[in-house]
Formats: C-alpha cells, structure tokens, sequence
C-alpha cells in the first residue's frame, strides 16, 4: 500500500520510472499538459511495458490495453490527488475512456469549481 501511494504521489525510485522522450511543455492547466501528465502517469504504471509517446490520447484506456483492474484504481486515485477532481467508476467505464476525455473533463471541472 506504501508503495502505491507513493506512486500516485509522484515518489517513486527513479529506478522505477521508465525514461521516455518528453513532450514540449505546455502551461501547466492547458489540455495539453494534463494529457502528457496522464499519458506519462499511465505508462509509469505499466511497469515499463508501455511508453508515454505509444499511448493514443484517443484510444481507449481499456481496449488498448493501456489500463488493468490494479492500474485503474491507481489512475483514478492519480487524478483525484493531482487535480482534485473525483471521477465516479461509471464515468471512467463510459464517456471518459480515452485520455483526451478525461483531460477535457478534468479541465471542465476545475473551471466549474473556481466560478
């Protein structure tokens, strides 16, 4: 359990993270910053099987294989530490399946909840 927080909290050993080309930066709340965050966060959790720049922002998390059952708890408890945003099971297994819907939803809710 240690060990998975630490994950989600961005701690984990260097020698645990898997080297990935990186993407140009962005403004830290644009659409294209959260995607690179979530598809960095994903291949992290794939144990070096994946790597960022192979994850489609459009494929979807299950179908591609980009997600397992333990990876996804991982992944929603990713979210809701880095963005504060809460994401019921249902919306991850429905609408939000790919990356780029969930970067959308994550920006959605971070405006709703500053006005």
């Amino acid at each position: 359990m240690k060990r998975l927080r630490e994950r989600v909290e961005g701690r984990s050993s260097p020698d645990e993270r898997t080297p990935d080309p990186v993407a140009p930066s962005a403004p830290a709340d644009s659409r294209a910053s959260v995607i690179q965050t979530l598809r960095h966060h994903v291949a992290e959790g794939s144990r070096g099987r994946l790597r960022a720049h192979e994850i489609h922002e459009e494929g979807p998390l299950f179908d591609r294989g980009y997600l397992d059952s333990f990876s996804y708890v991982e992944f929603l408890a990713f979210i809701e530490h880095t963005y504060r945003v809460r994401i019921d099971d249902s919306q991850l297994a429905g609408r939000l399946s790919t990356i780029a819907a969930m970067a959308e939803h994550i920006l959605q809710e971070r405006i709703v909840a500053t006005e």
